[in-house]
């Protein structure tokens, strides 16, 4: 899993444009658009916090079947704040798509793999429980890989 967040302090706000001006912790600025979800605009105040955690996980699973799934199948979800909250959501996706092994390293715990595209990818198995999965991928083994993320994003004030 990975996880990060971050936590910006605003500066200035453009109502008619629903532009927000963000001040960092290390004094870098940017101006992001809060879109037409963003619900409670108007509760936004200068001073403001506005916090973020991004949070990914990678699933695998390994089939027997010769058959790969058709494209990428992707759902998601999202809610917001109620009606006269401070602004706040989350917002999660999750994409599935077969890929290929191409090849194994057991001693660096890494995959290899092409996906629906044609393009080739390396990545490291995390996890040491599943490090004895990875001399079993084979080349040529399909793989259902599921990529999960999710957003959350809300307004506090001191």
């Amino acid at each position: 899993m990975y996880e990060e967040s971050m936590q910006a302090r605003i500066i200035g706000i453009d109502h008619a444009k629903r532009l927000l001006t963000l001040r960092g912790p290390a004094g870098n600025e940017a101006t992001v658009v809060a879109g037409p979800e963003v619900r409670n605009f108007d509760q936004i105040r200068i001073g403001d916090t506005v916090t973020v955690v991004y949070r990914a996980v990678l699933a695998v699973r390994a089939r027997g079947s010769s058959v790969p799934l058709p494209g990428i199948l992707v759902s998601g979800q999202m809610a917001v704040a109620a009606a006269g909250q401070l602004p706040a959501g989350i917002w999660s996706n999750q994409a599935t798509r077969t890929v290929q092994v191409l090849a194994t390293d057991a001693a660096a715990h890494t995959v290899t793999y092409r996906d629906v595209n044609g393009e080739v990818y390396t990545f490291a198995v995390q996890d040491p429980n599943n490090w004895p999965l990875v001399p079993q991928l084979t080349p040529g083994t399909l793989v259902d890989v599921t990529n999960f993320q999710t957003i959350a994003a809300a307004i506090t004030r001191a």
